[in-house]
């Protein structure tokens, strides 16, 4: 390791064909490569040579714990040697995937297939006094009908520096590959193209491994351009849902629990976030229990069905219900108001397919007191439909209330979220009319900003102020619940609560 600035020599990059050979009685493997073989049973220390093989790239190899996908039929590795030389050292690192390779007859040669990757590699870059090292994830998608690979994904990468008195230099990047898979032989190659701590593109080379296709793994060379030099390798395994078909709620087979977030009660703006919700089809009912998830939650939710809905104050907008607390509660004498968003085509106000909300009223039984609850629920975009990549613009509606010192207000308007996919953040403004509802009497508020970060479909704001999910194929749609404290110049302080969902 190298606690100042130096330089590397001799940096080169390439691939050549490698041969492994795995005695599954002894666990020993034996390489061939065109300069050298070997034979590992362990680590090999011969003088001034220090050999190894990192069999899933394990990190006493370098790549400081970033990890590939925990494959069946194909593996990542690394064959390293290290030589003292001349008061330095030399390293040769030969990266390569093995496995159970798929039948060229196997081959699937139909359809799309998506796969989840891990990649990790290492770089001799001149702006680093040390090795780089580098490791990321994302979506690989394979037109096997026309031999067409794409995959994108973002890394992390770490320089190989582990002395106190200086940070090592860390930060991140982006990956991107294309490739061609022959049409007669289980066998693609291509470019690859990463940066962060440079600009790097090479060649990739790689098969399918499984009895059909079930998993990918391919090693790459790249180079910066100005004598920086990096290999690695990456694997995957196929996710079936990344092409699968995600029902919009109006297409829901069977009885389903949708991921739902919700607000209420002004003066309590962090309650019930988590509520929650299933739709069964078969009754046309919904079933909410807005304080979360308790174990007995689908026997005491509130039930939303054709018994409990209002003739004549239904719409194309918005269906309404009036009901009861479920028996077996200490609530259930509760009354229980809500009007629900229809999702569909139908809907002049906005068309949703995968997305809706709930404004629930609860009166309790004991009390008499009225607490709003908004629900935004849906069918949730799958983790492995996420984009991890690009950016996306969402357009929509805000509804909702808002309560203080000069009066209760009804909140209407429009919502914007900004999602940047690659960085995993948002940003969201929403423009909001405040109707008071004892004169009618409209203020425009001045635009209500949140920006915070995207974990998978989910995202949120800093103290939970705005919280939501992406909804729908490849995130086609957003919902989120809101919660602010604003102050306007006409009607004074005014704690606000609602929702808002949009579409791209």
């Amino acid at each position: 390791m190298n606690a100042t600035s130096g330089s590397f020599s001799s940096r080169s990059s390439a691939q050549t064909p490698l041969i492994v050979n795995y005695d599954a009685t002894s666990q020993a493997y034996t390489l061939i490569a065109s300069d050298r073989s070997q034979y590992f049973l362990g680590g090999r220390t011969r003088g001034a040579i220090v050999e190894g093989f990192g069999r899933n790239l394990n990190p006493t190899t370098g790549f400081f714990n970033f990890v590939l996908p925990a494959t069946q039929y194909v593996v990542g590795s690394r064959w390293y040697t290290a030589t003292a030389s001349g008061g330095g050292t030399d390293y040769v690192f030969t990266d390569t995937t093995f496995g159970v390779k798929t039948a060229d007859a196997s081959m699937p040669r139909t359809g799309m297939a998506g796969y989840n990757i891990g990649l990790i590699g290492s770089a001799a870059d001149a702006d680093f006094p040390n090795l780089v090292d580098f490791g990321g994830t994302g979506l690989l998608t394979a037109n096997l009908a026309t031999g067409a690979l794409t995959a994108t994904g973002s890394l992390n990468y770490r320089e190989d520096y582990f002395i106190s008195g200086r940070a090592a230099a860390s930060g991140t990047g982006t990956f991107t590959m294309n490739a061609a898979l022959s049409s007669s032989a289980n066998s693609f190659s291509g470019n690859l193209t990463f940066n962060g701590f440079g600009s790097y593109s090479g060649s990739v080379n790689g098969r399918f491994y499984g009895p059909a296709g079930e998993e990918v793994g391919a090693a790459f060379s790249a180079s910066d351009g100005n004598g920086g030099a990096a290999s690695g390798v990456l694997t995957g395994i196929s996710d079936p849902t990344i092409y699968a078909t995600v029902p919009g709620i109006a297409d829901l087979p069977m009885l389903t629990s949708m991921t739902g977030v919700g607000t209420a009660n002004p003066q309590n703006p962090n309650k019930d976030r988590n509520p929650f919700v299933t739709f069964d089809p078969t009754t046309h009912t919904y079933s909410i229990y807005p304080s979360g998830y308790p174990t007995n939650a689908a026997a005491l939710a509130y039930k939303f069905g054709p018994a409990q809905m209002v003739v004549g104050q239904s719409n194309g907008i918005n269906t309404i219900y009036a009901s009861t607390g479920p028996a077996g509660q200490s609530n259930s004498g509760d009354t229980v108001t809500a009007s629900f968003f229809n999702a569909g085509a139908a809907n002049t106000k906005l068309a949703l397919t995968y997305t809706s909300y709930a404004d629930i009223l609860v009166t309790d039984g004991y009390t008499s007191l009225t607490t709003p609850n908004y629900v935004v629920f849906g069918v949730v975009t799958p983790n492995s439909q996420m984009p991890r990549t690009g950016s996306a613009n969402y357009s929509g509606i805000v509804y909702g209330r808002g309560s203080g010192v000069s009066g209760q207000y009804t909140l209407d308007g429009t919502s914007q979220l900004s999602a940047n996919f690659a960085d995993s953040t948002f940003t969201s403004a929403l423009s909001i009319a405040a109707k008071n509802s004892a004169t009618s009497a409209v203020t425009n508020l001045a635009p209500v900003n949140y920006s915070g970060t995207i974990n998978n479909a989910a995202f949120s704001a800093p103290g939970s102020e705005m919280e939501g999910n992406f909804y729908g194929q490849n995130a086609a749609e957003f919902g989120a619940a809101f919660s602010k404290r604003v102050t306007d110049p006409n009607i004074g302080i005014v704690d606000l609560i609602g929702i808002a969902v949009g579409k791209r």
